[in-house]
């Protein structure tokens, strides 16, 4: 029982809990159940403290029965999982984890005596204590060595300021006129007028710092020196009396030992035998002098009586003692920590403030937020809060710790972090430095990765958790429920979560007042932030995981509750909060939703993510759910095959989940989904190039629905065909597919709850292809006539991204009239419609056509660049569709850039492309292109077969019906007509030609043959 009571006095003056006795021992935690700022050095200072106590229990026991008592102790730190656990018949609060069981084997390993810690504990106090290094022990039930260090005693250290001062200090920032202030308010106490400087500023904000740069300053010998007496409150003697004052007591003396004769070097009695000596000198009164040291006595606990009943007198005495004190010399008396004093030494701290302003006493009490004191109210008195440091400055502090520039995104996870707080901020870097999460990349610091949980140093969440767990309970709910909803949040959803929402508004200010949280726009009725991210962080954190799903689930409820308006709103905050509760089918529903919605708007990577998330949620709830659930489990895998594609993810991937679809209708008879799925692999096949493929699956689909009224896979069937027909040169049968579809939206769809966004893209997209049918064809009244109506529905229906789709359509239009410089300006504008969206195809087509109006437009060698740029974005996400088209515009520039061999193997390239995508239509352009080529490069005795074989390859363009290609064509050919001596027939075709492109309204119909025309869209 002996030991007992002072293990666990030392354990509980130290801030611990003594969780178990386990017989011949205790297990202790600290820092839980309540967070303090310092726990790992209070773990190790109470460990000290036990063992020197118990060394005089154990001399007594040597001595009166003879007995040898050691005690050993093991200390770890870390996270572990603290509760109660058991049944009604018995409860125990304890720690579980692996940090308890390594705690508990170095507790075995140690010998007796001896206190062993680990290298995580020593990690966070080496400056605090001096240690010895035991190397690394091998402990049972661990796979591999720990390293262990046995503790020797303190190290001297005895504030966060001298530890800092060990690695070095930053240079000081941003309290250049807080000094100033000082020194201003010095010279008034040089003068006689004593004055109170209150110093205040959260943990961490460089309160110490300030008092220590003064003392410096102090120092420099440009002013009289004061006698400067600094001390600190210790939370660990907050209830014993008058302990500040001994410390203040002992400062004072070992700051006026200059001027006494006592030599005791190594004594403890040394401060008291001056403080005695100092205090006769100026009282000049043995009875005064010999009641300081009746009260030194009691503070000491010593031998031969506890000092005086009454302390009143002696404490009187002292108070006399300061203001003889500042007669000799200005006096300083800087007293930090206040808020941990006890409430003894404050209330000589109140009489001794009152009456200095007659003395040479500048009194600097230094303090956070929450301390009261009745200063405020003196003429004399001067309160200086320390604000954060700017961003400005923060930035510069972590360049000088990193000895190096810091990229923003560093700046803003420290900076969102700490707020600006200096303590916190290097804390931080250091840590994060010295965990590998910073790495130097062109020339600067970045985080390794951006998605890597920025890990707190455990300095940093001791002072914020301590602070936390010191509040009342219910606000600390307020605190937990509003982390849920993230830095900032409106106090209306605030209500909808606690499960008391009574006074809510006084417990917002209250919090407010703690400078915990503040009103967004300074209004308290509406929203609100966390005064910064690093209190919403740990506050969120340290909640157990249960306690967070029911909050989450809580949120995600009340966010219903407003009505749809608003659950339409915040698709995405409802799926968050239900992915994180115990409510996944209501996740999975939201995440779908919005999904669906992120694909509209063309956030592919945002869509395909919550897509997949919301899959899974569902697949874990397998076959509990009824047939509705079932059709969105079959519906969603199409949703997220399309997103994936437009990413250009692998094709086993999509064609994985468009097969599983399909079997999965086909199960359960759903014959619309079934011919979805065909319709989806219709879009996969058209990007792959395998158009034979895209007409097959576009037939299933139509004949699996046909005589239903289920239409949108009739209209998509029918879109599919037309688009295959298309690329295939087959314009006549395109158009017939292209119209047969219009038909069907237009009768059965438009307008209806299944006119969806991404249903109303298909139709828009749809008419602006007939449009590029039309055009192809020289049909140019009916293809501004389906431009206009492409582009009619982008303006009626806020589809993100399709107005930069339809107008991309119109880039035929103006290829096929020869408008270059129209087509270079609107493909520019559409590139600034579709900025910031990640859509891969979109960009190679903007690519590749930009580069060929460059050719068009002279500039042949930025039009290959750019049209290479998109032929390696094609490769990347796999859409050989397009390959051939690539092909043919580099053949082009090659050519204009003098380069034919080249341009001949680039058109040879694309041939091979267009056979494997059924790309007819590109082919036609291409085996025109490589007879052209081989024309321009042919001597008198070759030119008549070349001509032969040009004339071969416009009879495939007119095959397929393209006009305004083919007409560009003959005037070429009219050109190399003329070049073989046959200018009557080269002049009547050119007549013609010229005749046909005014007819149309073509800006080069009066190109010279010898020019380079339009290749054909």
């Amino acid at each position: 029982n002996g030991c007992f009571e002072i293990l666990t006095g030392e354990v509980h003056r130290f801030g611990g809990t003594v969780n178990q006795y386990t017989g011949d021992g205790i297990m202790a935690l600290f820092g839980a159940p309540r967070a303090l700022e310092t726990s790992p050095r209070d773990a190790i200072g109470a460990a000290l403290a036990a063992q020197e106590r118990l060394d005089s229990y154990a001399a007594g026991l040597q001595r009166e029965r003879d007995i040898t008592f050691k005690v050993r102790i093991g200390l770890n730190s870390g996270e572990v999982v603290v509760g109660a656990i058991g049944d009604d018949l018995r409860l125990d609060y304890t720690a579980m984890g692996d940090t308890t069981n390594v705690a508990a084997r170095l507790q075995a390993a140690a010998e007796p005596g001896e206190i062993l810690i680990t290298a995580d504990l020593h990690r966070l106090t080496g400056e605090w204590f001096r240690f010895e290094d035991m190397g690394e022990l091998s402990l049972w039930g661990k796979g591999h060595p720990v390293r262990v260090y046995r503790v020797l005693g303190p190290s001297g250290v005895s504030t966060r300021l001298e530890a800092a001062s060990l690695r070095g200090l930053l240079r000081l920032r941003e309290r250049d006129g807080v000094l100033e202030s000082l020194l201003g308010i010095f010279a008034e106490v040089q003068g006689g007028r004593g004055q109170i400087a209150a110093i205040s500023g959260e943990a961490g904000a460089g309160k110490s710092r300030v008092v220590y740069e003064l003392k410096k300053s102090f120092e420099s010998g440009e002013i009289e020196p004061p006698l400067f007496v600094s001390a600190g409150a210790n939370r660990h003697d907050k209830n014993a009396p008058l302990s500040l004052l001994r410390e203040i007591l002992r400062n004072y003396s070992e700051a006026a030992d200059a001027y006494c004769s006592v030599e005791a070097p190594g004594r403890e009695t040394i401060w008291q035998e001056t403080l005695i000596e100092r205090a006769g000198d100026l009282l000049r009164d043995a009875e005064k002098a010999r009641s300081i040291a009746a009260l030194v006595e009691r503070m000491e606990g010593g031998e031969g009586g506890s000092g005086p009943a009454d302390p009143q007198p002696a404490l009187d005495v002292l108070r006399t003692l300061f203001l003889l004190e500042s007669r000799e010399r200005p006096v300083v008396l800087a007293i930090d920590n206040l808020l941990d004093a006890d409430r003894s030494s404050i209330e000589f701290l109140n009489a001794l403030a009152s009456g200095i302003a007659g003395a040479r006493i500048l009194f600097l009490p230094v303090y956070r937020p929450g301390f009261e004191h009745p200063w405020a109210v003196r003429s004399n008195y001067h309160h200086i809060t320390l604000p954060p440091l700017s961003r400005g400055a923060t930035e510069e502090m972590i360049e000088e710790l990193l000895e190096g520039p810091v990229s923003e995104e560093v700046m803003d996870a420290v900076y969102s972090r700490a707020g600006g707080n200096p303590f916190f901020t290097e804390e931080m870097v250091r840590g994060v430095r010295e965990s590998g999460g910073l790495v130097i990349r062109e020339g600067e610091w970045r985080l390794r990765s951006q998605e890597m949980d920025f890990v707190l140093p455990r300095t940093v969440q001791d002072f914020v958790l301590a602070r936390l767990d010191a509040l009342p309970g219910r606000l600390r709910e307020v605190l937990q429920a509003a982390s849920i909803i993230g830095l900032r949040f409106e106090s209306g959803l605030l209500g909808g979560i606690l499960a008391d929402s009574e006074d809510l508004e006084a417990r917002l200010d209250k919090l407010q007042e703690m400078e915990l949280l503040y009103p967004a726009g300074g209004l308290p009725d509406g929203e609100w932030n966390f005064k910064d991210r690093l209190i919403q962080e740990l506050t969120y954190k340290e909640m157990l995981r249960s306690r967070r799903a029911q909050l989450h689930e809580r949120a995600g409820t009340a966010i219903e509750g407003m009505g749809e308006a608003a659950i339409e709103e915040n698709l995405d905050r409802l799926a968050f909060h239900f992915s994180r509760s115990d409510a996944l089918d209501r996740a999975a529903s939201y995440l779908i939703r919005a999904g669906r919605r992120a694909y509209a708007l063309l956030a592919l990577p945002q869509a395909a993510a919550k897509l997949e998330q919301g899959l899974i949620f569902m697949e874990s709830k397998g076959e509990e759910k009824g047939r509705e659930f079932l059709s969105e489990r079959i519906r969603v895998r199409g949703d997220l095959a399309l997103a994936l594609l437009g990413l250009g993810a692998e094709e086993r991937r999509i064609e994985s989940l468009l097969g599983e679809m399909n079997e999965m209708a086909e199960a359960a008879g759903d014959r619309e989904q079934v011919a979805m799925s065909f319709i989806h692999m219709c879009t996969l096949r058209f990007r792959m190039g395998d158009q034979s493929a895209v007409i097959g699956y576009a037939k299933r689909a139509i004949e699996t629905v046909e005589g239903r009224d289920t239409y949108e896979p009739l209209f998509r069937g029918h879109f599919a065909l037309a688009s295959a027909y298309r690329v295939m040169g087959r314009l006549a049968e395109s158009i017939e597919e292209a119209e047969e579809a219009i038909s069907i939206y237009e009768e059965h769809l438009a307008g209806s709850d299944s006119d969806t966004p991404d249903l109303i893209h298909v139709a828009a997209e749809l008419m602006g292809g007939l449009g590029i049918s039309n055009a192809l064809r020289g049909d140019i009244a009916r293809s501004e006539e389906m431009f206009r109506c492409s582009e009619g529905i982008a303006e009626r229906e806020p589809v993100m991204g399709l107005r930069g789709s339809t107008q991309f359509f119109k880039v035929f239009l103006f290829e096929t009239l020869g408008q270059w410089n129209r087509m270079m300006e609107h493909l520019e504008t559409i590139r600034e419609e579709l900025a910031g969206i990640q859509f891969p195809h979109a960009e190679a087509a903007l690519a590749s056509y930009l580069g060929m109006a460059y050719i068009r437009l002279a500039d042949p060698q930025k039009g290959f660049g750019l049209i290479e740029s998109a032929i390696e974005k094609r490769f990347e996400i796999g859409q050989k569709l397009f390959l051939a088209l690539d092909y043919l515009f580099r053949a082009e520039a090659l050519s204009a850039l003098g380069r034919p061999d080249e341009a001949l193997e680039s058109c040879r390239t694309g041939i091979g492309h267009a056979e494997k995508s059924g790309g007819g239509l590109v082919g036609a352009q291409l085996f025109e292109m490589e007879a052209r080529i081989e024309c321009e490069a042919a001597d008198e005795g070759e030119l008549e077969d070349r001509i032969g074989d040009y004339e071969a390859a416009l009879s495939r363009i007119e095959e397929m019906e393209m006009t305004p290609a083919l007409a560009r064509g003959r005037r070429r050919l009219a050109g190399y007509l003329r070049r073989a001596g046959e200018d009557s027939r080269a002049a009547a075709m050119e007549d013609e030609v010229r005749v046909y492109l005014h007819s149309i309204g073509a800006a080069d119909a009066e190109e010279a043959p010898a020019a380079r025309g339009a290749i054909g869209a």
